[in-house]
């Protein structure tokens, strides 16, 4: 029998919201380019801004964990009134592995395969040519023919350290078997809870460290075809950024800073709203908290938006000692954000 875990983990990081020109049409434009011989795994929609001066180049930023040996598909679509096309890349350790441009020939080419080399977390990128606005979405496919690989019973898939699963938050992934008709999987986890929503799985860690996802393929007559684990690093999602009241990028604007209104949290995970809280921080002119003013909650102080007024136009301001809670009650820390100042 043909089986195989089709990449866990799947989530996270768009670095723009999806707003609601992004439909289904396109994840099914996409996902048709990908042919009849691939197995459709996961999309990523994104609808992006054009670049400016801050930020030139606004790029969908997602992490997915494929498996080796395992023969991937990436097709991508883009809105027809988008004035440009998207291009989707995918890397890892800082090399580009393929992508949807030839920048060679400079052919929009829709589509790419790759053939899994090494498990591990690998990064998605979606982008338009030229920096302009639009809307895509891409569909990673898994290609049947090429890419399903029989695995004995109770050996463990290959897995490394960046295969990181984290605490407090849906963690996607997906598993999939073939050549059971009518049969049925039975996952579990030796770490917190995993349960199946859809099409995917949601697992919930319940504490740092390792967790052991296990399935059990099981055919119609419910007897055990076959057996197949992953381990993952469990670990606490990573720390968010600050977003001060008129505040774009590291740059905040004294005309456009309307007071005390609440301050965002920037998080670079989805599903991380609301996990961290907010406790004190610190805003000073200088890189040394004796200088500055201290907040304690989500609320800049009258002496932290008098630092921000006096500060000269293009100078700088420090946020120290920001401190946040986790669900659990654990603060952690971030020591130092710097922030230009403009008028």
């Amino acid at each position: 029998m043909k089986y195989f875990i089709c990449s866990a983990a799947l989530w996270l990081i768009i670095l723009q919201f999806v707003q609601a020109q992004c439909n289904h049409t396109l994840v099914e434009i996409a996902a048709k380019r990908a042919g009849p011989e691939a197995v459709y795994i996961r999309d990523f929609k994104v609808k992006l801004s054009e670049g400016t001066m801050n930020n030139p180049s606004p790029v969908g930023h997602f992490q997915v964990f494929l498996n080796e040996g395992i023969k991937y598909r990436f097709t991508i679509a883009s809105d027809e009134n988008s004035k440009t096309f998207a291009v989707l890349q995918v890397m890892r350790r800082d090399k580009i592995l393929g992508s949807t441009y030839d920048f060679g020939t400079h052919q929009d080419l829709q589509r790419f395969d790759m053939l899994c080399e090494e498990s591990g977390t690998y990064n998605i990128l979606i982008s338009f040519n030229e920096s302009k606005p639009g809307c895509a979405a891409a569909v990673l496919s898994l290609v049947l023919m090429d890419s399903m690989v029989i695995v004995e019973p109770n050996i463990p898939t290959k897995s490394d350290s960046a295969g990181i699963i984290y605490l407090f938050i849906d963690n996607e992934m997906n598993i999939a078997a073939t050549g059971i008709p009518e049969g049925y999987l039975e996952v579990s986890s030796s770490n917190g809870d995993i349960i199946k929503k859809g099409g995917i799985y949601l697992a919930h860690p319940k504490k740092s460290g390792q967790m052991l996802i296990k399935v059990n393929a099981f055919n119609k007559q419910g007897e055990l075809n076959e057996s197949d684990s992953i381990v993952y690093k469990v670990d606490y999602p990573p720390l968010p950024q600050l977003i001060l009241p008129g505040m774009r990028g590291n740059v905040i604007y004294k005309s456009t800073l309307p007071g005390r209104n609440n301050i965002e949290l920037q998080t670079r995970i989805a599903g991380m709203d609301g996990v961290y809280k907010l406790l004190e921080f610190t805003l000073s002119s200088k890189m040394d908290d004796f200088f500055g003013a201290v907040a304690n909650g989500s609320y800049l102080t009258q002496k932290q938006i008098d630092i921000i007024r006096t500060t000269p136009v293009g100078g700088k301001i420090y946020l120290i000692n920001i401190r946040f809670s986790d669900p659990e009650g654990k603060t952690h820390l971030i020591p130092l954000q710097e922030i230009f100042v403009q008028d």
